[in-house]
């Protein structure tokens, strides 16, 4: 239906001598398409607000069962949450930390600095381990494969081939011994 409503407005807005779209036409095509985007990025949010909130509602009832079952919360089994519909997923400390910075590289296509990783995870609600620290991040990151460090701060994913560079040691310099600190007279 949007492809007839456009190309009826194709029709009306091209010159008939060459056959080119109008100014005014593209002017509004492109405020249309800016509208939509902003609409399905509200919506995307939202979505993702209630799929996190119905997430962690599944993990507390999930607990709650074990408890009642007089089990303890680590015992929930394949078959419950195969019953449940999700697949068995345990979460390890700084799991989520690593897999959403693996979701943002992916989307940025490109190095970023772990500054702006804080930030990212932040902005989605993400919970970093420890407390929460980029030291925190950064000791999750040098120590999953999947990652490589490029330059001071900034990090890839090891899949794109880019070099690793590991961070430098400071050399420490040896104090001089002197032997006969007594003065000499010349």
């Amino acid at each position: 239906m949007r492809l007839a409503m456009i190309h009826n407005e194709q029709s009306e807005c091209a010159s008939p001598s060459d056959n080119t779209l109008s100014e005014d036409f593209i002017v509004r095509a492109l405020d249309a398409a800016r509208t939509r985007v902003a609409l399905y990025e509200a919506q995307r949010s939202e979505v993702e607000h209630l799929i996190k909130q119905s997430r962690e509602e599944a993990a507390l009832l999930t607990r709650l069962l074990d408890l009642r079952r007089g089990g303890s919360e680590q015992s929930h089994t394949v078959e419950s949450d195969a019953a449940a519909g999700s697949p068995q997923t345990v979460v390890q400390p700084g799991t989520a930390a690593v897999a959403a910075v693996v979701d943002e590289l992916t989307n940025a296509q490109r190095p970023l600095h772990i500054s702006e990783l804080m930030r990212l995870l932040r902005n989605r609600d993400v919970a970093i381990p420890g407390a929460g620290m980029q030291a925190n991040l950064i000791v999750h990151l040098s120590r999953d494969p999947r990652f490589v460090r490029t330059a001071r701060g900034m990090y890839a994913l090891a899949e794109w081939g880019l070099p690793n560079s590991l961070p430098q040691r400071r050399r420490t310099r040896k104090k001089r011994v002197r032997v006969g600190t007594a003065k000499r007279k010349d």
